[in-house]
């Protein structure tokens, strides 16, 4: 829808060049969803950027100009997950992902150039580990789960509370 929406803005001056990026957060670890079978195993970390923003160096961006392409784009990712069979779920997401679609527009008429950004996060779900009878990597990655849920829980309760300080991490 946003890029058929692209399509019609042409009309109006607009030009844009839309990127998407999709990662995956598993163990407390960084994996690019869509990078080459020569680069999967990069290590990857978050920086900030000057404006205070963060981004993840070394990602792979991919040119979209199709829906079809980001369908297509989103199923290998999905495909390349890491998930795993628990007593609670057949094909339990053992990782948080983040798909991330970057665009800038340029309208020369006016002059103008933005920039923007929509993040869909697809979040791993809290499990208990007595009740979902894991042990071992199952285990750890329970953990990691909870913990990172459990994180995210208290930055909303800290922006929430409008708290001077807002733990990230």
């Amino acid at each position: 829808m946003i890029l058929q929406e692209c399509e019609t803005l042409k009309q109006q001056g607009w030009s844009y060049v839309t990127k998407v990026s999709f990662l995956e957060i598993y163990n407390e670890t960084l994996k690019d969803l869509l990078a080459s079978k020569n680069n999967s195993d990069e290590k990857l970390g978050i920086k900030k950027d000057a404006k205070g923003g963060v981004y993840v160096p070394g990602l792979t961006l991919v040119d979209v100009t199709a829906t079809e392409q980001v369908e297509a784009l989103m199923e290998r990712a999905s495909r390349a997950r890491s998930v795993a069979c628990t007593d609670m779920n057949a094909q339990s997401s053992r990782s948080h992902s983040v798909f991330t679609l970057h665009m800038q527009g340029v309208n020369d008429r006016d002059g103008v150039m933005l920039n923007g950004q929509l993040n869909l996060v697809d979040l791993a779900g809290s499990e208990r580990a007595s009740r979902s009878n894991v042990s071992g990597d199952r285990l750890k990655e329970t953990q990691a789960i909870n913990k990172s849920l459990s994180c995210l829980a208290d930055v909303f309760n800290a922006i929430g509370n409008k708290a001077s300080h807002v733990s990230f991490r």
